[in-house]
């Protein structure tokens, strides 16, 4: 999805941030097992994370709509 700034003629690629960000995420739910052991609260972390970038992708799509 890009999104464009109507003032400031720029495009922005929410894909292209927003990809790599969840990938990493991904792989670190993948070794979460792993992981706890180390740090035993990740699992709350990991769905913080989820949560927020769902948020931040709600909002940047209400501020380009209602423009």
């Amino acid at each position: 999805m890009i999104l464009e700034c109507q003032n400031c003629n720029k495009k922005f690629n929410v894909k292209d941030t927003l990809i790599p960000s969840k990938a990493l995420f991904l792989i670190l739910e993948t070794f979460k097992n792993q992981i706890i052991n180390i740090f035993p609260n990740f699992e709350n972390y990991i769905i913080y994370v989820y949560e927020t970038l769902d948020n931040i992708l709600i909002l940047i799509k209400d501020l380009f709509k209602s423009y």
